[in-house]
Parts: C-alpha cells; sequence; structure tokens
C-alpha cells in the first residue's frame, strides 16, 4: 500500500458578520492505492497572520471516512468566532482578503498501522 497524499484546495468564505467569518475548507486526498484507505480522523487550526506573528483562531475536524481510490475533497465548514479573530474580520472586510494557514493532519490506517499525514498551507482568503 501507498502513501495517500494530502492537501489543501480552496479556502473560500461562505459568511462574514460582525460576530463571525465561516470559511469552508477544502481538503483534496489522493489514494493512489487499487482499495479504499481509512482515515480515522482529519484535524487543523486556522491560523491568521497579524504583523510578524500568527495566532491559532478556529479549529476544523472531519470524522471517520473511507476514502476510494482517486482524487476525493472533503467541504470542511470551520467558524472564527468574533473573540478570536476581530483582526482578522477587519482585515476581510476592508482589505477584501486575508492570509492564513493551515496546520494539522489525517490520521490514515487502522490501529497499529495508523500514521499521521501532515497538513502545512499557507493560503490567501478574498472576497
Amino acid at each position: 500500500m501507498g502513501t495517500p497524499g494530502i492537501g489543501i484546495g480552496n479556502v473560500s468564505v461562505r459568511g462574514v458578520s460582525l460576530s463571525e467569518v465561516t470559511l469552508v475548507v477544502e481538503v483534496i486526498v489522493e489514494n493512489g492505492n487499487p482499495v479504499p484507505i481509512p482515515v480515522q480522523a482529519i484535524d487543523f487550526d486556522i491560523l491568521v497572520f497579524s504583523g510578524d506573528c500568527e495566532r491559532t483562531v478556529a479549529h476544523g475536524h472531519h470524522g471517520s471516512r473511507s476514502i476510494p481510490r482517486g482524487t476525493s475533497t472533503l467541504e470542511i465548514p470551520v467558524v472564527i468566532q468574533n473573540s478570536e479573530a476581530l483582526g482578522a474580520i477587519r482585515d476581510l472586510i476592508l482589505e477584501r482578503s486575508m492570509d492564513i494557514r493551515v496546520c494539522g493532519g489525517a490520521r490514515v490506517g487502522l490501529g497499529i498501522v495508523s500514521y499521521t499525514l501532515p497538513i502545512n498551507e499557507a493560503k490567501r482568503i478574498t472576497l
């Protein structure tokens, strides 16, 4: 069995209000194996850039799933609440864009034959 690939596709804005930003993160899984692979969980954090530092503003999660052979795209909604995201919401509304980083991983396999595929990608979201 080969190691599947994982990456981030589009990160789009589903909604913006004064209290939160709702994003949809596309997680793309490439399974080159002839059989489906079990994914136990996909977990990631959304970090926003603020000056010279990054800070975590939200967490995304997708539960157990069997990924068929080929390319699968999973859409995972993530809500950034006002208390974590005042600066990010301001940047998104005023500048019509926001830079983020998606960091985490997907736990693939079963039991002692499982491993984590890392996710670490920077993206720019635009309105």
